[in-house]
């Protein structure tokens, strides 16, 4: 029997946006956590209100709406090479109170740090979808939703690194562009700069 990967929102999670959205408030999910299971993968329950043996918490470094679809939010957080030595099991999302939002399982990674032969830089991304996009508000590299159902589901890649191959697209696509009008200028003429073109001729008349 293959093994499900999934997301859940906690009932922790769910009070809380019932909150948000009777109140008006906020929510912040301002942390993302990987834990290593106790070296099992785990099955997401929504009574947690922590992770099954957490080994690492920080801040979530990228929040972005997916251009291929406006109804996602994507968090992303980067685990340095200096950081490691465990399994990745299972993942959180944090509120800014410490709250365990969201709890997922996660495909059985081993991420090594930089005293081992392998270390490398580790990306985990976790996909919020929401049925309206104006009640999250992106802001100071948090996400303040407004009350809003959602369901969330990780994206587990355990191959995937620092940046996504279409994030290094995307940029290299904005690099090409913006150098490109840095030098497409018009021909020199007697009134304008512009480029112009030498002849290394030793008779050129020009």
């Amino acid at each position: 029997m293959n093994q499900a990967y999934n997301t859940i929102l906690t009932l922790k999670g769910v009070s809380l946006l019932d909150n948000a959205m009777s109140k008006g408030l906020q929510l912040k999910i301002t942390q993302m956590a990987v834990g290593d299971g106790n070296g099992n993968i785990t099955t997401p329950d929504a009574t947690q209100t922590e992770l099954v043996h957490e080994v690492r918490r920080a801040a979530i470094d990228k929040l972005f709406v997916d251009n291929e679809n406006p109804c996602q939010i994507i968090a992303e957080q980067v685990i340095p090479e200096t950081d490691g030595g465990w399994f990745i099991h299972e993942i959180g999302l944090f509120d800014d109170k410490d709250n365990l939002i969201a709890v997922g399982n996660y495909p059985a990674t081993y991420k090594p740090n930089c005293l081992e032969d392998s270390s490398r830089t580790q990306m985990i991304r976790m996909v919020i979808i929401v049925d309206n996009t104006e009640a999250i508000e992106l802001k100071n590299e948090t996400i303040e939703v407004f009350a809003a159902r959602q369901y969330i589901e990780p994206r587990a890649d355990a191959t995937q690194t620092t940046a996504t191959q279409k994030y290094v697209n995307d940029t290299i696509t904005a690099k090409i562009t913006a150098h490109e009008k840095s030098t497409n200028h018009p021909d020199a003429t007697t009134s304008a700069k512009g480029f112009v073109q030498l002849n290394s001729a030793i008779n050129s008349k020009l």
